[in-house]
């Protein structure tokens, strides 16, 4: 039997430190500007990177996950973002940094649509066994 309330608590961490990805970029505005030698307006992009990607991730994964599974789509999305998040925190140039950025979003857009989907049935299954 699935511990509904824990599986809740999880999947909430996670979309918090998703949606975390695309915030934590603005106060770097600055501080990658100055270490990749770009314009404020071009080092904004790192977040707005990420934010496509995941908006147009979004129209993919939803139906690949009703078509693999929804906690297979989950997992591999999560399990992508570890080295993502890595290597775009490592990256040496600018460029690779928005590639890396991009890649992030599409991953993390395996999260939202999948979950809420996942939840939505266990947590009417909870409430009947209550």
């Amino acid at each position: 039997m699935v511990n509904a309330p824990l599986v809740v608590a999880v999947l909430s961490f996670c979309g918090f430190l998703i949606r975390f990805q695309v915030f934590m970029a603005i106060p770097l505005v600055p501080v990658v500007s100055q270490a990749f030698n770009v314009s404020e307006l071009s080092a904004a992009w790192v977040g707005s990177a990420y934010s496509f990607a995941y908006a147009t991730g979004f129209l993919l994964f939803a139906p690949m996950s009703d078509r693999y599974g929804r906690r297979t789509i989950v997992l591999t999305g999560l399990l992508a973002l570890i080295p993502l998040t890595f290597a775009a925190g490592t990256s040496p140039s600018f460029q690779i940094l928005i590639l890396f950025r991009v890649l992030q979003g599409f991953a993390g857009a395996t999260f939202v649509p999948t979950a809420l989907a996942y939840i939505n049935p266990l947590l009417s299954l909870s409430e009947i066994n209550s």
